[in-house]
């Protein structure tokens, strides 16, 4: 069955600013995003934009891209024979990926993996009630993945000349957030005889949040600029004197 897919990104973006010495500096912008399909698998993204970094803070020296995210599945087992069974482990496994303005090799991703059992009773021969019957639950713990960008800012900035300029500027960095995902028996089965039995998934789902920090030299405010200015003619009038 094909999978329905519903894609939802943030709309706010948030940013925090940290100066980390007397000069270097770094700014973080994120957003959040949700991918869920209905049935089936998951296979899908999101587009996420970041602001570029803004240049009158100073001078850019590196740059972090940075996913977090989670996988979970809502699935629908039922026992068609009968006698009581077992499945020893129903496996959700899947990945998020933030792709960007780097080759796809380079992109941040994770895989994550996790599992159930679901014991079950004998058929009733009624669908979706029952001891034959189970609704499950199976989540991935947050997990995290980023890349380092770096390279030399050429002046006059060249487009293209390297791994920086992309992320400088007035705008936003074009990212997108896509994530993959599936439910699967990987047994065994421990049942009386040979076993028979539906599993469907009914729900899927991705979150986490893309962020980018920018890693910089700042540029030093006029009021201190105006204070080295000072202190440098006092220095050279007490020289002077």
């Amino acid at each position: 069955m094909k999978a329905k897919i519903v894609l939802m990104a943030a709309a706010l973006t948030s940013a925090s600013i940290i100066t980390t010495t007397t000069h270097a500096a770094e700014v973080t912008y994120n957003s959040g995003y949700s991918l869920s399909a209905t049935s089936g698998t998951l296979d899908g993204g999101v587009p996420i934009l970041l602001p570029q970094f803004d240049k009158s803070l100073g001078e850019l020296d590196s740059a972090i891209v940075t996913i977090t995210g989670s996988l979970s599945a809502e699935i629908e087992v039922e026992n068609n024979s009968s006698f009581a069974l077992s499945l020893n482990e129903l496996l959700l496994t899947g990945s998020v990926r933030l792709l960007g303005p780097y080759t796809q090799a380079n992109s941040p991703q994770i895989t994550m993996t996790s599992s159930t059992a679901a014991p079950l009773g004998a058929s009733d021969g009624v669908a979706g009630s029952g001891s034959d019957y189970g609704e499950f639950t199976i989540s991935t713990i947050e997990q995290e993945a980023s890349e380092y960008i770096s390279g030399v800012v050429v002046t006059p900035r060249v487009p293209g000349a390297s791994g920086l300029e992309t992320y400088i500027g007035d705008g936003n960095i074009s990212l997108l957030a896509h994530g993959s995902g599936g439910v699967a028996y990987n047994g065994p089965v421990y049942s009386e005889g040979t076993p028979d039995f539906s599993l469907d998934t009914i729900g899927l789902k991705a979150t986490g949040i893309a962020s980018i920090t920018y890693n910089y030299t700042a540029v030093p405010e006029p009021a201190s600029m105006a204070m080295m200015g000072l202190g440098g003619l006092m220095l050279l009038k007490r020289r002077r004197n």
